[in-house]
C-alpha cells in the first residue's frame, strides 16, 4: 500500500516515490542538513565511513532486507525515522545508497517527519543513454551527471561511443580509430564528416586547434575512471558499439571495410567481406574486457542496405548462407556478432531492428519505434528494455519551439513521458529514456533537456504509477519543482515548468510578452537606410515580423525593466530573398550584466544551415544558462559569410 496524501507528497518531495511510506502524524523535526546538493560519490562514501556523523545508524547485511526480487533485495532499504535520529537497514550498500539519496531528499525538503519508509525497485534496470559521438562529453560532465543518475536511483548508462560523425574510445588494438576519426572540422557536423588526424602530443580530454578542430575521446584510462566512479554509485555502464550500420567513421581509415559499390557517405559496412567480422572481433575483444558490464549494446538499427545489393561480396554471402535477402543478411551479420559476444561470456542488447530476419536467443530488445516490438519480444521470451522514441526520446523538444534550441522533430513534454506505462511483461526487465545529441552542443543545453523529464524516467523504472492514490500527479508535479530547485541549486541547467507552452502557442506575427517586452535597448552596426522611427520599438515589440535591419557585425544592448533571473536568450532572426536581401547570422553570442558595465558570456549559438530554397524565414537562436539578478542583455551577432545584412526581429528573454 502507499500511504502518501498529496499534502504530504508535496511536503516530503520524494522521487521515485518509495513502495511504502508512513509518516507519524504531527511529529514533525528541524532537518541535520542545512543545505543538501545532489552528492557525488566521494560525499556519499563519507557518509559510509562515518554515518552516525550524520545523524545515520546503518546495517548492512544479507538478513537486514528482504525484497520481492533479486533485484529488490540487492537495491532495496528499510528506513525508520524517530527524534533520536534515522536508522537505515539494507543487504547491500546499493541499497543503503538509495536510502541515503532519501534520506537528503527529505532533508532537503526543510522538514523530516518520522516515520518508516520499505523501499525497492520496480524494474531492474533503469537507464539513460548519452550520445557522445555526434558531440563529445568530457569526464567531468559524465561524472556530474552519474552523480544526479544515482540521485534519481537510476542505475545504467548506456554509451553510444560511435557512429559516422566520430569513434570515442581509445583501443591498443585499433588506436587510428581515434587518431583519425575522433576530430572534425564541424561544429554541426556535415556528412561525410571531414575528419582531422590526432597529433601524437594531444592529451584526452584537452582542446586543439581551435577553431577547426572539434571532437574528443576517452583514453583506456579516463574510461576506467568512469566506470569505476560509476560503479561506486550502483550504475553500469553499458557501451554500444554499431554494427553493422551508423559506422560511416571507419570510412576514414578502413575502407575495405565496405561495399566495392560504396563511398564515404555510406554508413553500414559490407557483412560480405570477412575481414569485417575480424574487425569487429577485435575491438568487441578489448572493449568486452575494459567493461565489466553483462551487456554489449551492438546497435543494429537503421543500416543503409543498398550498396548490399549490388555488392559481389554480399551477393556471395547471401548464395553460400542461403539467405533470403539483404535483410536476413543484416540478421545473420547480428547473429554472428552475437554468438562472438555471448562466447565471451557477455549479453548483447539490440534495438528492435534486430528482430526483423530472426532474433538471437540470446538477445536483449531495446524497443524504439514501437511499443508493439517490446511486446512482441517479450511474448517470444527475450528480454526487453523499453525505449519508445513516442514517450522517451528526450532530443526531441520540449516546449513549444520559439523558446527553444533546434531540437529533433517530434514533441515529448514532461506529461508525455510521465503518461507512459510499462507494458505486464516478467521480460520487460526496464525502461531507458535516449537523449541523442545531434542538436545538441553545449553541456548547459544537454541537462537543460534531461532534467526534469529523466525524473519522471526515473519514477516510471522505481515505481509503479498504479501503485499511487488518484491525486498522486498533481503531488508529483510539485515534487519536480522542488526537486528542479535543488538541481539548480546543484549547479545543473534545469527546464522551468513555468515556461511551459503548447507547440506554436506563439503565431509569427502574434504579440509575446517576456521578461524584455517594451525594454529599452541601444544598438550598433545598423543599416544606413532603416527609419529612426522604428528603431526604439521593433526588438522588444512582440511582434514577430517587425525586424531591423543590420549591415556587418550587430550588437543590441537590452535595459530590462528591474534586475531579474533569466534562464534563457532568445535572438529570432528574420531571413529574406530579392531587392530586400537578409540572411541569418553565422554566430550569435549572448551576455549578461547586472549593472551594464561588467558583462559575462552566457552562451554561443549558430545555425545548423540555411534553408536558401525558401524566400522568407524565421529563426530562432537561443541560448540558455541560469542567471541572477540580470538587468542588462547584451546580444552580438556576426552576419552570414555569403551576404553581410542580417534581420533581426525580437530579442525574447525569459
Amino acid at each position: 500500500m502507499f500511504f502518501l496524501s498529496t499534502i504530504l507528497a508535496s511536503a516530503v518531495a520524494l522521487i521515485p516515490s518509495p513502495k511504502s511510506l508512513q509518516i507519524s502524524a504531527g511529529c514533525v523535526m528541524t532537518t541535520p542538513y542545512e543545505n543538501v546538493t545532489v552528492l557525488n560519490a566521494s560525499q556519499i562514501e563519507e557518509i559510509f565511513k562515518n554515518p552516525s556523523k550524520s545523524g545515520i545508524m546503518l546495517e548492512i547485511g544479507d538478513n537486514c532486507f528482504s525484497g520481492a526480487s533479486e533485484w529488490g533485495t540487492k537495491e532495496g532499504y528499510r528506513m525508520e525515522i524517530a527524534e533520536a535520529g534515522m536508522k537505515l537497514f539494507a543487504s547491500t550498500k546499493a541499497g543503503a545508497m538509495y536510502g541515503i539519496q532519501t534520506y537528503m531528499q527529505l532533508c532537503a525538503s526543510g522538514q523530516l517527519c518520522t516515520g518508516t519508509i520499505v523501499d525497492e525497485p520496480s524494474h531492474r534496470y533503469r537507464g539513460i543513454l548519452f550520445d557522445v559521438s555526434r558531440h563529445f562529453r568530457d569526464v567531468a560532465f559524465i561524472k556530474k551527471q552519474l552523480n544526479a543518475m544515482a540521485f534519481l536511483k537510476l542505475n545504467r548508462l548506456h554509451f553510444h561511443l560511435d557512429d559516422s560523425v566520430g569513434w570515442r574510445l581509445e583501443l591498443d588494438s585499433h588506436p587510428e580509430l581515434v587518431a583519425s576519426t575522433s576530430f572534425r572540422k564541424e561544429l554541426y557536423y556535415i556528412k561525410p564528416s571531414t575528419f582531422l588526424g590526432v597529433p601524437e602530443d594531444y592529451v584526452p580530454g584537452t582542446v586543439w586547434n581551435e577553431p577547426d578542430c572539434y571532437g574528443g575521446y576517452y583514453s583506456k584510462s579516463q574510461m576506467k575512471e568512469i566506470i569505476a566512479y560509476a560503479d561506486s554509485l550502483n550504475i553500469t555502464i553499458i557501451p554500444e558499439i554499431e554494427v553493422p550500420g551508423h559506422s560511416g567513421e571507419f570510412h576514414a581509415c578502413h575502407p575495405e571495410l565496405f561495399c566495392p559499390t560504396s563511398d564515404a557517405t555510406s554508413e553500414s559496412v559490407c557483412p560480405g567481406r570477412e575481414e569485417t567480422f575480424k574487425f569487429y572481433q577485435e575491438i568487441l575483444s578489448e572493449v568486452i574486457e575494459l567493461f565489466p558490464s553483462e551487456y554489449i549494446h551492438i546497435g543494429g538499427d537503421e543500416a543503409r542496405k543498398d550498396s548490399w545489393k549490388t555488392c559481389p561480396f554480399c551477393r556471395k554471402r547471401i548464395a553460400e548462407e542461403h539467405l533470403k535477402d539483404e535483410q536476413e543478411l543484416q540478421s545473420y551479420t547480428v547473429r554472428r556478432i552475437a554468438d562472438f559476444v555471448t562466447s565471451k561470456g557477455k549479453k548483447i542488447i539490440g534495438w528492435d531492428e534486430i528482430m526483423e530476419g530472426g532474433l538471437h536467443k540470446d538477445a536483449t530488445v531495446m524497443c524504439w519505434r514501437d511499443i508493439k516490438y517490446g511486446e512482441e519480444a517479450a511474448s517470444q521470451g527475450n528480454d526487453v528494455i523499453m525505449a519508445p522514441m513516442e514517450y522517451l526520446y528526450l532530443d526531441k523538444y520540449q516546449n513549444s519551439n520559439h523558446l527553444e534550441p533546434e531540437a529533433m522533430f517530434g514533441y515529448v513534454p514532461f506529461d508525455k513521458v510521465c503518461s507512459f506505462r510499462l507494458p505486464e511483461s516478467k521480460n520487460i526487465i526496464g525502461v531507458q529514456a535516449n537523449l541523442w545529441s545531434e542538436y545538441i552542443v553545449d553541456d548547459s543545453q544537454y541537462e537543460y533537456m534531461l532534467y526534469p523529464r529523466a525524473f519522471a524516467v526515473a519514477q516510471l523504472g522505481w515505481s509503479s504509477w498504479e501503485s499511487a492514490p488518484t491525486p498522486f500527479y498533481e503531488g508529483f508535479r510539485e515534487n519536480v519543482k522542488k526537486l528542479s530547485g535543488l538541481f539548480r541549486k546543484s549547479g545543473y541547467t534545469v527546464f522551468d515548468f513555468d515556461r511551459e507552452q503548447e507547440p506554436d502557442a506563439i503565431i509569427l506575427g502574434s504579440v509575446t510578452k517576456h521578461k524584455a517586452y517594451q525594454a529599452t535597448y541601444t544598438y550598433m552596426g545598423l543599416h544606413p537606410e532603416q527609419k529612426p522611427e522604428m528603431l526604439d520599438t521593433r526588438l522588444t515589440d512582440g511582434k514577430e515580423r517587425t525586424s531591423l535591419r543590420f549591415d556587418g557585425p550587430g550588437s543590441v544592448t537590452i535595459k530590462l525593466k528591474k534586475r531579474t533571473n533569466i534562464c534563457v536568450v532568445c535572438g529570432v532572426f528574420q531571413r529574406k530573398t530579392g531587392r530586400d536581401l537578409m540572411m541569418l547570422p553565422s554566430e550569435v553570442r549572448v551576455w549578461v550584466s547586472q549593472d551594464g558595465k561588467k558583462y559575462s558570456l552566457a552562451g554561443v549559438r549558430r545555425p545548423l544551415a540555411d534553408d536558401t530554397k525558401t524566400d522568407w524565414q524565421i529563426s530562432y537562436f537561443p541560448v540558455f544558462g541560469e542567471h541572477k539578478g540580470i538587468q542588462y542583455v547584451r546580444m552580438d551577432f556576426t552576419p552570414s559569410a555569403s551576404c553581410k545584412s542580417t534581420g533581426l526581429t525580437e530579442i525574447i528573454v525569459e
